[in-house]
């Protein structure tokens, strides 16, 4: 899914290149303004982020055997497989493990930052 950008960006960026003249109407070379390189290169990143997740997305899909939206640890492993095929069956446990427990503390904050404490009455005890 890594893609090297430098090709693409300089093929957006040819179009914006302007002479640089010196004396007289000698050419020196050309020049990009700054705005318009970090224009070119947010929405590169952009359109190449889009193209991830979709990528993402149908490789999710397919190992989604059942078709409910979650990857049990067989379907999983075969997408882990699919990645990589020289991983060996701890190596993607220990990752299955580690995406869990990442999913779960984004689930815990999630519910802790839409939790409404304006409601909780004017007791002094500390809220856990």
């Amino acid at each position: 899914l890594h893609f090297d950008v430098t090709e693409a960006l300089v093929e957006r960026m040819r179009p914006k290149l302007e002479p640089m003249p010196v004396g007289s109407g000698t050419f020196s070379g050309v020049s990009l303004r700054f705005d318009d390189v970090l224009t070119e290169v947010l929405a590169l990143y952009a359109e190449l982020e889009n193209e991830r997740k979709g990528r993402l997305r149908m490789l999710f899909k397919k190992h989604d055997e059942n078709g409910d939206g979650v990857l049990d640890f067989g379907e999983f492993r075969s997408l882990a497989l699919d990645f990589n095929p020289h991983f060996a069956p701890r190596e993607i446990a220990q990752l299955f493990v580690e995406v869990l427990d990442e999913s779960e503390a984004r689930r815990t904050r999630g519910i802790a930052e839409n939790t409404d404490t304006t409601d909780v009455g004017d007791s002094n005890e500390d809220v856990v």
